[in-house]
Order: C-alpha cells, then structure tokens, then sequence
C-alpha cells in the first residue's frame, strides 16, 4: 500500500476526483462534489509538480476540501435561497385559516 502512495501520479487525484463527482450524482448532499473539485486541484498541482509527496499531496487535499466545504456553508448561510412558498414543507402552517367543510 505505501508503495503505491509513493507512486501516485496527477492522473491518479483526477481518477479520484471523477469517482467522488460521481458518488455526488448518486447520493444527496454536496459534500463529495467540493472533495471532487479538491482532487482535482490537487491532480492538477501534482501535475505542475510531479516530485510532490503523498503526504503533501493528502495535506492540500484536506486543506483544499475542508475550505471549500466552509466557504460555501459560509456562502449559503449568508445568502439563504429564498422561496415563493413561505409554507413550503410545512404542512401544518399550510392548514391556518383554512375551512374545511
């Protein structure tokens, strides 16, 4: 196993970076899309860089989706998405001042 950390190449980081956007297309959530977009950030450093260790390579990917993930709930918590429907999922609010006969 260790040799094959020391002989990962760019093309290995953008193999993993497909295979978490695809694992984004298949679960819910955003999460594997932002660690997607850090694998490939970290294939294309390793590609400019081809004498980079693996340490390093796992540290920016670490550092890269860690700060993605933040930066957009910091994003999304400061801009909410705001809807027409102010009952939207809320079934029991829809009901208030309504008659049924």
């Amino acid at each position: 196993m260790i040799e094959f950390l020391y002989s990962m190449e760019a093309w290995h980081w953008g193999i993993v970076a497909v295979v978490f956007l695809l694992l984004e297309m298949m679960v819910s959530g955003i999460y594997m899309l932002w660690m997607g977009i850090a694998a490939a950030v970290v294939a294309l450093i390793s590609f400019i860089f081809p004498d980079l260790l693996w340490y390093w390579e796992g540290l920016i990917w670490c550092v890269v989706s860690l700060s993605t993930v933040y930066g957009w709930r910091s994003y999304r918590k400061a801009n909410p998405k705001e809807t027409e429907d102010s009952v939207l999922n809320k079934r029991a609010d829809s009901c208030v001042g309504k008659t049924v006969t």
